[in-house]
């Protein structure tokens, strides 16, 4: 992969790079896997993500998240540079965006929730027609539009998972029909620690792939939830919850967010659920034996599933709750 990189971007001889620069692996996730770009005497860094994975649960693309990211003020996601999905001089899609250092947080500090609070707020006030992803209308968002892609795939699960996906319908037609919002916002539609970096000082959202236009309750039940789920070491106590809300309102017409949080929180379990479900099916599948990584990672995920299941069984999507 590193000889590829290297000769694409000999090839094209982008602006931002000297003709002098390294390539090194930097990390993978669940669809990209990222190299860092130094360049010049400064060292100039810059991360080439490549799509090297897709399956039935992938966004809507790079060129669209390519789109979201132009349209981000400054601070709250890596800068994009290029985005190129044709696969004409590279066997995958890529974008080249800015490098950002830090860490993923697996320790969610007040201080660090203060700046969550802060660059959420602001990603829920970007104008949604300067991204340019959305289709239709965006009075037409719906959770049962979001969601349809899920009930469709609930057949193929156990009767548990289908007996909650059979609530979860009636759950978000019934809340559909009450949502109090006149209008959405922007939502990174996938917020947990590891689309996080932080510095000690600022932090940056990572991974816009799954981009939406929606409630911004959802991402704050993700933020919530997601990192729980890919972690269950890491978890939010209800007093750090509290001051996320606190900040968020200080900054954002967080109206009856409380109330809007609680009714999302179901519908992102139940997401996640599936995701990992999907990642544990499509891991049995491969050649045996597992490697020890993937192993340990599947170990994770299965007590993960039931984290989830747990609060699932407990809530059943009761409209009253």
């Amino acid at each position: 992969m590193k000889s590829l990189i290297e000769k694409l971007l000999r090839e094209k001889q982008f602006y931002f790079l000297s003709d002098k620069f390294s390539v090194n692996y930097l990390s993978k996730g669940a669809y990209n896997t990222m190299y860092v770009i130094s360049s010049g005497k400064e060292n100039k860094k810059f991360v080439i993500r490549i799509n090297t994975h897709q399956d039935e649960f992938s966004g809507s693309g790079m060129e669209s998240e390519f789109k979201v990211l132009s349209s981000l003020p400054e601070g709250i996601a890596p800068k994009p540079y290029v985005v190129d999905v044709s696969k004409k001089y590279f066997p995958y899609s890529y974008m080249i965006q800015s490098f950002v250092s830090g860490k993923h947080p697996t320790k969610f500090s007040l201080k660090l929730l203060s700046q969550l609070a802060k660059k959420m707020s602001l990603i829920h006030s970007i104008n949604l027609s300067k991204c340019g992803i959305f289709p239709g209308k965006f009075e037409k968002y719906s959770l049962i539009r979001l969601l349809k892609p899920y009930f469709k795939r609930a057949e193929t699960h156990i009767s548990e998972i289908r007996n909650l996906m059979n609530s979860a319908k009636k759950y978000v037609e019934y809340h559909d029909k009450k949502n109090p919002l006149k209008k959405f916002s922007l939502i990174h539609y996938d917020v947990h620690y590891k689309n996080l970096i932080y510095d000690g000082k600022e932090v940056y959202f990572l991974d816009w792939e799954f981009a939406e236009s929606g409630d911004p309750a959802m991402d704050i039940a993700m933020l919530f939830w997601y990192s729980t789920l890919f972690d269950s070491k890491i978890k939010l106590t209800e007093l750090q919850k509290a001051h996320f809300i606190k900040e968020y309102k200080k900054l954002a017409n967080g109206g009856n967010i409380e109330k809007r949080i609680k009714i999302q929180e179901p519908i992102v379990v139940l997401i996640q659920l599936l995701w990992l479900k999907s990642q544990i099916k499509n891991w049995e599948a491969l050649p045996q034996p597992l490697s020890l990584e993937i192993k340990q990672q599947k170990l994770d995920y299965e007590q993960s599933v039931k984290i989830a299941l747990d609060f699932l069984n407990k809530h059943r999507f009761n409209i009253g709750i």
